[in-house]
């Protein structure tokens, strides 16, 4: 079969993976993840809408900083290429993506 899938070769090419570096050309973005428990909501006195009482919030970057997650987790160099606000946004998007241990050098603001 021509389009056959060479698990061997793949296999190859991973083992030396934390020699290769690669750049992420892309869309970053800040995914923002909160944590409630709706059974300790309130309900709000000023709207009569539930107000979710917020345990724990997570950050991390996303779309383009979710494949440069993957490609640290597998020992990859990786180097950025893409845009950042100027807010605090943008500023704990690049600090996430520093966190990682990959080159920001070459993200906008």
């Amino acid at each position: 079969m021509k389009n056959q899938i060479n698990i061997g070769k793949i296999i190859e090419k991973l083992a030396d993976v934390s020699k290769k570096t690669i750049v992420v050309l892309g869309d970053f973005c800040l995914d923002k993840y909160i944590y409630s428990k709706p059974c300790q909501d309130d309900v709000s006195v000023e709207t009569g809408k539930p107000a979710w009482q917020i345990y724990e919030k997570k950050m991390a970057a996303g779309v383009a900083g979710t494949i440069t997650n993957n490609l640290c987790a597998l020992g990859v160099n990786v180097i950025c290429v893409g845009f950042a606000g100027n807010d605090g946004e943008g500023f704990e998007m690049k600090k996430k993506l520093s966190e990682l241990g990959v080159n920001i050098d070459f993200m906008i603001t």
